[in-house]
């Protein structure tokens, strides 16, 4: 009796073992089955992950060439400021009157296009496309050369209020310098300029000239 009750009872483990490592086997077999579905997910979203900073580098690219072609149409381009809008005001003879100061040879054919702009201090500055860069250039030199052009040598007036003579920057490139001079200010950066409408700077006078062209290249020397 007790051999049959030994065998009954080593029977009743046996099947309950079967019973559970066909349990186990299901289990093991879901887990590799999820496993693997993990598995594809994280693959479709590495794909994803990749096609998504592909885009993203893509239309940061398209947003630097769009910036780049607002600059591009500015190349002739000049923006003078400091000098009053006046009534029924006829901006050749503004030139004109301005060339005499920077001893320029001025000619009406020299200018393309020549209208006023509205500034973020609620006056107006003078936009002049040039025919040609090198027009443009020789006002750029003439500016240079002179070191200061005051109001008063151009029309009647008063004070000494200058008058400048500089790049027509797009708003992008314009804040952009404005954050490079910013820096140099706080002794972040020593030079900074512009040239052919590229915005350049330098830390110190050893160090190496650097073309800004995004707000990341100024994050450098800001420390950010």
């Amino acid at each position: 009796m007790l051999r049959q009750e030994v065998e009954s009872l080593r029977k009743d483990i046996t099947s309950k073992l079967d019973t559970l490592t066909t349990i186990t086997d299901g289990i093991k077999t879901r887990l590799d089955d999820l496993a693997s579905e993990q598995n594809k997910l994280k693959l479709k979203c590495d794909d994803l992950e990749k096609k998504n900073t592909e885009t993203a580098n893509h239309v940061r690219s398209l947003q630097q060439e769009i910036i780049s072609l607002h600059q591009r149409s500015r190349i002739d381009n000049l923006e003078i400021v400091g000098i009053p809008e006046t009534t029924g005001e006829n901006l050749i003879n503004v030139l004109e009157r301005l060339s005499k100061p920077l001893k320029l040879n001025f000619k009406e054919e020299d200018v393309s296009v020549v209208h006023r702009v509205p500034t973020k201090k609620g006056d107006t500055s003078i936009i002049v496309k040039f025919t040609s860069r090198r027009k443009k250039a020789a006002w750029l030199a003439a500016a240079k050369l002179k070191k200061g052009i005051k109001l008063k040598e151009i029309c009647n007036s008063p004070t000494d209020n200058q008058v400048y003579i500089n790049e027509h920057l797009s708003p992008f490139f314009k804040r952009l310098f404005g954050k490079a001079k910013e820096l140099r200010n706080k002794k972040k950066l020593m030079f900074v300029w512009i040239k052919d409408c590229k915005i350049f700077v330098k830390e110190s006078k050893k160090s190496r000239t650097t073309r800004i062209t995004c707000d990341e290249d100024l994050d450098i020397f800001n420390g950010d």
